[in-house]
């Protein structure tokens, strides 16, 4: 009798749990209808063929392919505006940038959710949209309606890369023996990511850590007041000396000269010799009210790894809906050109992630 209970009970238990597993199917298939529309008349055939066929892909090519991203997992595209407005507190940014930008957004059709964020000096709003919108058809929405919005002056907003949060497909550092951070982050910004960016499916590059170059002018109050001039005024004298003109074509008659006037700022002597006004019919130069030195814009953050605490690092985004075996084919191809040929002599691209 012992015997024939345990038998009982080992075959209610296999029965049991195929009974479940069979109730959980029917409401996964329930909800797949819900989201997909109903299936061909094939039946259950029809969701064992799009489960083979779905297994054959994977083992084929490896990748979720963009068609059952979109069907299956049904990612809404998101469009993310994004403003900044520097030297302003949240308060003064959330009502001078972030609310006229979420009314604007306002008549944007098929949005299904809208958010914002506001911290010191930025503004971020986002919106989602219905399932099956056209990410591109989204995007031009959002910037027609983004001209209606009334800003500050300065502030111009723009759209965040068209990616998801699963597009994050490498990283990287950038290492070179006797280069500083300020050195390192500049060969990611203007040698870099141009390259990066210039592989198929690649929307953004998203840097972190190290120094932004910048030409500072430390102003001496007491050479302001002596002058009688404003902060303001100083900012305009250099922006206004800081470009080139065009003169046109000067004809003598056998060739046509083109006449140009060069008179971008290329160091920070260039910086000191800007005149600033006339005092008794003698300039002022920006070098007599104060002191030009190249220096770093402040930092907000700081990227370390292992035992070394200021690193320069980069994140590649993948574009939405793109295969990301051959992004990160192309993504290999152009670290590799730019390791052997394109950086500077002892400067390396380090793989941290690499999907």
């Amino acid at each position: 009798l012992l015997a024939l209970k345990t038998v009982i009970v080992l075959a209610i238990i296999p029965a049991g749990a195929l009974a479940l597993g069979y109730v959980f199917l029917l409401k996964m298939m329930s909800h797949m209808q819900s989201r997909l529309g109903p299936m061909d008349p094939g039946g259950f055939h029809g969701w064992y063929q799009l489960i083979g066929d779905g297994l054959k892909f994977v083992q084929k090519e490896d990748i979720v392919p963009a068609e059952a991203e979109r069907k299956v997992f049904a990612l809404a595209p998101a469009i993310v505006v994004i403003s900044t407005f520097p030297g302003h507190a949240a308060e003064e940014i959330e009502q001078q940038v972030t609310v006229p930008i979420e009314r604007s957004l306002n008549s944007v059709p098929s949005v299904i959710a809208r958010r914002s964020r506001t911290i010191f000096g930025l503004s971020v709003v986002e919106l989602t949209f219905d399932y099956g919108t056209n990410d591109y058809f989204a995007r031009q929405l959002v910037l027609e309606k983004l001209r209606d919005a009334n800003l500050p002056d300065g502030v111009e907003p723009g759209l965040g890369p068209m990616s998801t949060p699963i597009g994050e497909l490498y990283k990287y550092t950038l290492e070179g023996q006797g280069y500083d951070s300020q050195q390192l982050r500049e060969v990611e910004d203007w040698v870099v990511e141009p390259r990066l960016l210039q592989v198929p499916g690649v929307t953004n590059i998203t840097p972190f850590g190290g120094l932004i170059k910048q030409y500072q002018i430390d102003v001496d109050p007491v050479s302001l007041s002596k002058y009688n001039l404003s902060i303001r005024t100083v900012a305009d004298a250099v922006g206004a000396n800081n470009e080139n003109a065009g003169g046109a074509l000067l004809d003598n008659k056998q060739q046509g000269l083109v006449v140009r006037g060069v008179g971008l700022i290329q160091s920070v002597a260039d910086i000191e010799n800007v005149v600033v006004t006339a005092a008794n019919g003698v300039a002022v130069y920006v070098r007599d009210i104060g002191r030009v030195s190249i220096g770093a814009a402040q930092r907000t953050g700081i990227f370390a790894l292992d035992d070394k605490a200021d690193r320069v690092e980069g994140i590649v985004l993948m574009r939405r809906g793109e295969n990301p075996s051959a992004v990160l084919a192309g993504i290999h191809a152009a670290v590799d050109e730019l390791n052997a040929t394109g950086l500077p002599a002892g400067v390396r691209i380090v793989p941290l992630y690499d999907r």
